[in-house]
This record gives C-alpha cells, structure tokens and sequence, in this order.
C-alpha cells in the first residue's frame, strides 16, 4: 500500500481471555491514508502454557467408537505355562515345574483389563471374542457389545483344550467385523496365541497352517477397511514370526509377552492406544474477525492461522460493507464441527480507536 499509516499498538489493544495452548493476538494493524476501508491485519501467535478464564466454552472433544474382537487361543497349552497341552495340575507343577491354568488365568485378566479399560468412559465401543483351538469354539466366543455384565461372564467361562487353528480364529473374526461393524468404524484384532499353529484353513488354500494364518491376517486387511491387527504371543514355546507378519500384514504391532504377567500388559498398552486413537479434541482452526463503525459491523472468517511464534498479515477491503471509519476490530475463535454448526468462543483480542 502507498501512503500509509501504521498503528503499531497506538489505539488500544486488550487480550480479554486467554485460549488454549498458544493464542493469537493482533500485532499491528494498517489502515491506507487514500482510503481507510483497506486494511491491513497483522496477526501473531504466541507460544506458551495458557489457561481458559472467563469462558464457558471448551475445546471440543470426539470420541469416536471403535470396535474390537480379542481372538483368544484357548488350545490345551493354555491350561500349563511350558510346552504341550498337560492334562492335569500334578502333571503340570510336579512332572514339568510349570504353573496350572496359569496362562489360561492370564489371558482371563488380560481381557477383563482390555474391557475395563475400553468402557473406562463414557463411549459407543463395542469389543467381542473369537475363542478358538482346533476351530472356532462358538460358545466362548462373542458378537460385538458393550454390554460389560456379559464380557465378564464369557471370559470367566473359558476353558482350554485341544489344538491350534490360528486362521480359524482370524477369519471368524474378520467375518464378524464384516457383518457387525460397519466401513467407517475403527476396527481392532487382536490376535493371541501361545504356540503352534498346526491346522489350516480351506478359505486360504494354501494347505500349510503357518501360511494360512498370515494370508488370513492379510484377507482380513483386503476385505475390511479402518482394521488394524496386532498380535501378542504368549511363553518361551509361541511361534512368534508367524505372529510378528499377521501383525506386519496387519498394520498393528507384535508383543511378545514371555511370560503370563507381560500379558496383561501387553492387553494394557493395546486397549490405551485404542482409547488415544479414538479420542479426537478439535481445538479451533478457523478465526472470526468482526469489523465495527459507530452503527454497524462486518465479519469475516479466516482458515489461514499463523502457526506458533509466526506472524501474518490480512488484506481486508471493506469498501462497500461498511462506511465511515473502523473504531474497532474484535478476533474470536471459530469452531465449526463435522455438521457444519458454529460456535464461537469467547473473545481473544481486540483493536480500539483512541
């Protein structure tokens, strides 16, 4: 511009409430001399811890649901923490120096955590079970709910038998997911198993259990869109490289809990990192600048914000919304949300003609 005049704070400029964890005040502001409806804005924003005063509005926060099916190994292995499936607690303590039902309790506790944490708040998650060994084992399993009375019940119910069909438990849940949950959900697998995959599956072909299970984890990913799989392997005995690629293929995570109380911890940092993926906190990223004379005023809205300890300046040509000189400029936050409601928060800044 030719010719101006720059009011470098000379009219009045106030923070009347502090936003948020920086704010954006009005640096300067510069009016043209031939014409002083073509404004210049120039806005910064400013680093640092601050603290909501005076105001009832707070950044909005989305949670958003997220729906989880825990695939639990309940073959025989999980009822002794070493190798095979021990039939008895004398042959498990006395014979191998291992600890009865000790995975099995585990993996009980693991989930009852996993669900305690997933309905710590107030939310629409649902979580359900494939329970599997030789096959899928119906009636330990469960469809999506959140219904927490029914999720404890099942999982004290569990019982440990038989042998390992990793791909039986994969595809059950993956078929689940397609009929219960919907496109535009989150979806969580998690895969569990503590050792040895030894049985395949028709829906994969490839007639060897350990290639079956990682192209199951892949279908699955195929087929379901927003699905992440991770996978958590139990003991010293657990073929952990076939869990290591159906969580590669998966897009999740591998834990390897060596033994039984690294499970829940395990279960723990799965179900938190859904809980922190599902939360959304929209803070505000569109601002309302509000022009005034003595009679009316003129608003307009900014997406382009200055980024923390950056400096930007706004041409406004307020030729034919308003006559007569500006005496004072207001900027607010602006919050519009997925439906396109706005709300505006509470004042951050202003300019005042002396």
């Amino acid at each position: 511009m030719v010719g101006t005049v720059i009011q470098e704070k000379t009219g009045t400029i106030k923070i009347k409430s502090d936003f948020f964890n920086e704010r954006i005040q009005i640096k300067s502001i510069i009016f043209d001399e031939s014409n002083p409806l073509n404004i210049s804005l120039i806005l910064e924003n400013l680093a640092g811890k601050v603290v909501v005063s005076n105001s009832n509005l707070t950044p909005e926060v989305i949670i958003n649901p997220a729906d989880i099916f825990s695939v639990v190994d309940l073959s025989g292995s999980m009822r002794c923490d070493v190798s095979g499936g021990h039939n008895n607690q004398n042959d498990c303590e006395v014979n191998y120096g291992g600890i009865w039902l000790g995975p099995l309790n585990a993996s009980k506790d693991a989930n009852l955590e996993l669900s305690n944490i997933l309905f710590s708040e107030e939310n629409k998650n649902q979580l359900g079970f494939v329970a599997y060994n030789a096959g899928v084992i119906s009636s330990y399993s469960l469809d999506l709910t959140n219904e927490t009375g029914l999720i404890s019940s099942m999982i004290n119910s569990w019982w440990a038998d038989g042998s390992t069909c990793l791909c039986c438990g994969v595809n059950s849940a993956a078929a689940r997911f397609g009929h219960q949950s919907s496109s535009e959900i989150s979806k969580t697998m998690i895969v569990m198993s503590d050792g040895q995959t030894g049985v395949s599956c028709p829906a994969q072909g490839n007639n060897n259990p350990i290639l079956d299970a990682i192209q199951s984890a892949c279908d699955a990913m195929a087929d379901l869109p927003n699905l992440t799989i991770h996978s958590v392997g139990l003991g010293e005995n657990v073929d952990n490289s076939t869990l290591i690629e159906i969580a590669a293929c998966g897009g999740g995570n591998y834990y390897d809990a060596t033994n039984i109380n690294d499970l829940i911890d395990a279960y723990t940092i799965i179900a938190q990192e859904i809980q922190t993926t599902s939360t959304t906190v929209h803070s505000f990223e569109n601002l309302r600048i509000v022009f005034l004379n003595e009679t009316s005023f003129y608003q307009i809205d900014l997406s382009d914000l200055p980024n923390v300890l950056e400096t930007l300046s706004y041409d406004f040509d307020l030729s034919g919304h308003l006559i007569g000189p500006i005496i004072r400029i207001e900027i607010y936050p602006l919050f519009i949300s997925g439906t396109g409601e706005e709300t505006v928060g509470p004042l951050l800044d202003y300019w005042e003609e002396n």
